[in-house]
């Protein structure tokens, strides 16, 4: 999310001319400037607004850029925020997702700190403006993105077609794994058969079968209103507790008609 834009903050006389700028005092002598770019604007194409806060000293302390609802629908953001520190160095990133993206992921906004190089010390993530979990991983977004297991089985079943022949098993090409925000309402209960054959399914067909023997149990879920059950490693069962939430890292696919879920490990959310 980082490093997206490099605005030149040299205000020229014909930027002065084609966009609107508007500046009003704050509290203790803090300035706010907001500028409103016009539509066509080449060089900040993907900006509706940018707002730009100075401390007393006159020195910057925020930059928001406001994303226009062409990029903001293509990025999955409304705005990214930047706050700088006492000697004008970015220390975090706070970027504030559209509601679409929140509707299919649970997530409303993410917070990144810094070092004074720009690389990414922890991550925060929200739903909301409930504070989630923090962690150092930087990856958890390319390997495990953030979607609702209620937008995965949509997904999954959109070209559902029933063969009352056999047994209909279905993974995404596309979707390939996720980080979905649950709730645990029951004790680990034993697999069934249906679920020992989609994992046995799943993992021979990612060339995994080794990974068939760690699992035996599975808890019953709620993400929302709606309830799944998933099958947990034997080795994680010791933390699951009943009533407690907790963002799970998963794979999952379809079989026959239902959605199944093969969780590899979870982050708890207090």
């Amino acid at each position: 999310m980082k490093k997206l834009f490099t605005i030149i903050l040299l205000i020229i006389t014909t930027f002065i001319y084609s966009n609107t700028i508007v500046d009003k005092n704050g509290i203790d002598g803090v300035l706010i400037r907001t500028i409103t770019f016009i539509p066509g604007d080449k060089e900040y194409d993907s900006l509706y607004q940018m707002e730009l806060v100075y401390n007393s000293k006159g020195n910057i302390s925020s930059r928001k850029l406001l994303f226009n609802e062409q990029y903001a629908k293509q990025s999955d953001m409304v705005s990214q925020e930047e706050i700088y520190n006492q000697i004008g160095i970015v220390e975090k990133y706070i970027i504030l997702f559209t509601d679409d993206y929140y509707f299919i992921s649970g997530l409303k906004k993410q917070i990144e700190r810094v070092d004074n190089n720009d690389n990414i010390t922890d991550i925060e993530y929200y739903t909301s403006e409930k504070y989630l979990f923090k962690e150092k991983n930087q990856n958890r977004q390319s390997k495990f993105p953030f979607y609702k297991i209620t937008y995965l089985k949509k997904i999954m079943f959109e070209d559902y077609l029933d063969n009352p022949k056999g047994t209909n098993y279905g993974i995404s090409m596309r979707y390939k794994s996720a980080t979905s925000l649950i709730t645990f309402l029951e004790e680990p209960v034993n697999m069934d058969d249906k679920d020992r054959d989609f994992l046995t399914f799943y993992c021979k067909s990612k060339n995994a079968e080794n990974l068939i023997s760690l699992y035996s149990k599975k808890v019953l879920v709620q993400e929302e209103n709606i309830k799944y059950y998933v099958m947990f490693q034997d080795q994680l069962l010791e933390y699951v507790k009943v009533n407690e939430k907790a963002a799970i890292n998963h794979y999952f696919g379809t079989r026959d008609k239902e959605i199944m879920i093969i969780c590899v490990g979870f982050t708890d959310i207090h």
